[in-house]
């Protein structure tokens, strides 16, 4: 479930994109891989990959039984990230970082 915005008007689009308007976007987000809470709690103050500064990043896990299945080795989490900056591909490459691939 989303929301895509179509606009022709320039100026609400670029008010609606810039990073510094405050407007946060939420992702859902399946991962493959271990995910673990002190490197989610790491996105939160923000992280740098390859040179790229990202800002804090809010990322939970979305299912309240997923401790348990993390013990118990399933591989695939949802998440939901919350940002502001948007920057390309930011998502896939800050969960990179934390060693999980973005599935979905």
């Amino acid at each position: 479930e989303g929301l895509l915005l179509l606009t022709n008007d320039g100026g609400l689009a670029r008010r609606l994109e810039l990073p510094s308007n405050g407007w946060n976007r939420r992702y859902r987000v399946r991962v493959h891989g271990v995910v673990k809470p002190e490197d989610l709690a790491k996105l939160a103050r923000g992280v740098t990959v390859s040179g790229v500064r990202y800002g804090p990043i809010k990322a939970e896990i979305d299912q309240m039984d997923a401790g348990d299945k993390m013990r118990k080795g399933f591989a695939n989490h949802w998440l939901t990230v919350s940002l502001s900056e948007g920057k390309n591909r930011e998502v896939r490459k800050v969960m990179e970082h934390l060693g999980l691939s973005v599935n979905r």
